[in-house]
């Protein structure tokens, strides 16, 4: 099958698992730590305090900013504490601590007749979105109510992100092969919120099962159909996804919306169906749990604040590992404890050995070799954004595109220097970021005064 996008790798990397089962349902441990950041946006603030009795599926977090994401108890039980606590992209924030009583008593709200799928309208659709606090599960984050209200009227094509193309990561894939119905139903109401005419479920042909079941699910439905890709990483980009499917640039800067596509992840619409059925919030999901040192590597279904320690216990690990990862391998962030929690946007943790772990060679100097900028997906020169972030040079960093780069990692996979671009790329955003803010705050200081 012909390549689609410009670009990137085919990384040989042994999954060590299947997903002929639906992923396990991992039971709630005693202890859950809900951070009140797992979303792109404003922070939600605790609508609890330190002794409430909460109840499953209860809003427990919130904050009234545009752009931001309910938290929602994953259990029934007694708030222990609002403290800080570990969080996966690697500092803490306040977390809500969150004992559970083992009963899981529901909310009122889930106790309500399920909806009619059918005769919801668009307004509703979203609403459901902000009320059950469905981000996108892929990573990104974004609050997917926040992306519908701003896209109503834009959207031709709704295309649901089924690429899944990160290495040993099968969570995605768990919820196609064996909720396909709830994929299909969940796009099917993206695609009236949003008042497109059609849809499309985008799946690499490395996953036939999930294509099968897609297909099946979808059979008698003209508006939708499900495209399978060449198994290329980062086909799940979204913007190398619309190039893909749509043969449409997507402008620098700009997103999908402004070429008519709306991108939504398998599992955020399968989330929004059964919101809009059952008013049932995002408090779980699936993750994956990766690595050659575990006995029993698998998907499993766990609730939002559960510890990292709980899912790798379940899947008998040999020995301690010596690094340790959420996500991926080619995207994933290193951890410091096996305490941080599961969160909306935690798709795996992989574990690796000390002699996985242990860097191939020592870093040399960039030789301009090239395979950087031959492999880069977004177009970029990553040897040029390496030579300006060692020099700490922002303005160069800002002309040469780095907002651009969607941290893929492919230019540190290619890199014979064993150069760290990811993370110097990654550094370099979030100070040209430090400095926007900082000068938007002088800009409006000088206003004031």
């Amino acid at each position: 099958m012909q390549q689609l996008f410009h670009g990137g790798v085919h990384p040989e990397v042994d999954s060590l698992l299947t997903v002929e089962a639906p992923a396990f349902e991992l039971p709630a441990p005693e202890l859950l730590y809900i951070p009140l950041i797992q979303h792109k946006g404003a922070a939600a603030e605790p609508l609890v305090k330190v002794g409430d009795q909460v109840r499953l599926g209860q809003r427990i977090g919130d904050a009234e900013a545009a752009v931001t994401a309910a938290i929602h108890a994953p259990v029934s039980g007694e708030v222990r504490a609002i403290d800080a606590w570990h969080h996966p992209d690697g500092d803490t924030c306040p977390a809500i601590i969150l004992e559970n009583d083992g009963r899981d008593t529901p909310d009122e709200a889930l106790l309500a007749p399920p909806r009619d799928l059918d005769a919801l309208t668009g307004e509703e659709i979203i609403k459901a979105a902000r009320d059950a606090g469905i981000v996108g599960m892929g990573g990104a984050g974004f609050p997917l109510s926040v992306k519908l209200s701003g896209s109503v009227g834009q959207i031709e094509t709704v295309i649901l992100n089924g690429c899944e193309c990160e290495p040993m990561l099968h969570s995605d894939h768990s919820v196609m092969r064996h909720h396909a119905d709830k994929v299909v139903q969940g796009g099917l109401l993206l695609r009236r919120a949003v008042q497109a005419k059609e849809l499309i479920i985008a799946v690499e042909d490395n996953k036939p099962d999930a294509i099968a079941a897609l297909e099946q699910a979808a059979a008698g439905l003209p508006q939708v159909s499900v495209r399978a890709l060449p198994t290329r990483y980062p086909q799940g980009g979204e913007k190398i996804l619309v190039k893909a499917l749509l043969k449409r640039e997507v402008p620098m800067g700009k997103l999908p919306a402004a070429v008519g596509a709306l991108i939504c992840n398998v599992d955020s619409a399968a989330t929004l169906a059964e919101a809009c059925r059952s008013r049932r919030p995002l408090i779980s999901r699936n993750v994956t749990v990766a690595g050659s040192l575990l006995g029993k590597p698998q998907v499993l279904h766990a609730r939002i604040g559960t510890p990292f320690s709980a899912l790798i216990a379940h899947c008998e690990p040999k020995s301690p590992p010596r690094k340790l990862l959420s996500g991926g391998p080619m995207m994933g962030r290193a951890q410091y404890s096996m305490e941080v929690p599961v969160t909306k946007t935690v798709s795996g943790i992989l574990l690796m050995t000390e002699e996985e772990a242990r860097a191939v060679a020592p870093t040399t100097n960039c030789i301009r070799c090239g395979r950087c900028v031959k492999n880069c997906p977004m177009l970029l020169s990553p040897c040029y954004l390496n030579f300006y972030s060692d020099l700490g040079n922002l303005p160069e960093l800002e002309r040469l595109n780095i907002d651009n780069c969607i941290e893929c990692g492919i230019c540190t996979y290619s890199c014979p220097a064993h150069l760290p671009l990811l993370q110097k790329f990654r550094l370099g955003k979030l100070e040209l970021g430090k400095q926007r803010r900082a000068a938007k705050q002088r800009k409006e200081g000088g206003k004031q005064s």
